[in-house]
């Protein structure tokens, strides 16, 4: 079932599961494919790396995204993979020029996003005055990925809309929303690299600990959008 997720009349929200849990990756390393069905361009393909290495360095390297072998094609699937696609057939309102989908455990853990885009929105996508930003949007739909909700500060990556010429880079409510949600795995990471057994470094167990933590039984599917209305 898909549920539709509200942003909180604050800042920076969190997505949350109807049972009130709020999601977020245990284990921030993440890979993504893209889907060759879709063919994106090479700049697309260029300005979605880069996205995903703004939150990278955002994290200060907490969080970690790899790209994987490209799939065959996009969709919404429970397959265990992280989908990036442009659709060229949109089940969606033109006006909607994305969609991101978690797949969570009952605690609230995720399993897995699809983040898929229009392949050719109105207006199209580029810097132009009457063109979408494709940066812009890709900042605001991994943020999802990495369970943000929407915020209402206008300025910020999370804001729920963006019209033509608009650029938004991130946020300082941007990066507060992510502290919140993975600053315990900063400090963690800061406190037991600053310990060592022999030559043994204790942040490399650390670590190790966290990336074999694995999802099981998914227990809900959310679903968000970025809207030019």
């Amino acid at each position: 079932m898909i549920y539709w997720l509200t942003a909180a009349a604050l800042a920076w929200s969190p997505q949350q599961t109807p049972s009130g849990e709020s999601v977020q990756w245990s284990d921030p390393l993440i890979q993504f494919h893209f889907a060759v069905d879709s063919a994106p361009s090479p700049e697309a393909v260029k300005l979605v790396r880069e996205a995903f290495a703004e939150w990278e360095t955002a994290s200060n390297g907490v969080i970690q995204f790899t790209e994987g072998r490209p799939i065959a094609r996009a969709r919404d699937a429970e397959d265990g993979r992280n989908h990036v696609g442009f659709l060229t057939e949109w089940e969606h309102p033109s006006t909607t020029l994305a969609v991101t989908r978690l797949r969570v455990d009952s605690s609230g853990t995720i399993a897995e996003f699809d983040l898929l885009l229009q392949a050719d929105p109105p207006g199209g996508w580029g810097e132009g005055p009457s063109e979408v930003d494709l940066a812009s949007t890709l900042r605001h739909e991994i943020g999802h990925a990495l369970g943000l909700g929407h915020s209402h500060i206008r300025e910020a990556a999370m804001f729920d809309r963006v019209r033509a010429g608009e650029r938004r880079e991130l946020h300082a409510d941007d990066l507060e929303g992510l502290d919140a949600l993975y600053g315990d795995l900063q400090d963690a990471d800061t406190q037991a690299s600053c310990s060592h057994v022999g030559t043994f470094p204790m942040w490399w167990l650390a670590l190790a600990l966290v990336r074999r933590r694995r999802v099981s039984g998914i227990a809900e599917s959310l679903h968000t959008d970025l809207s030019t209305r």
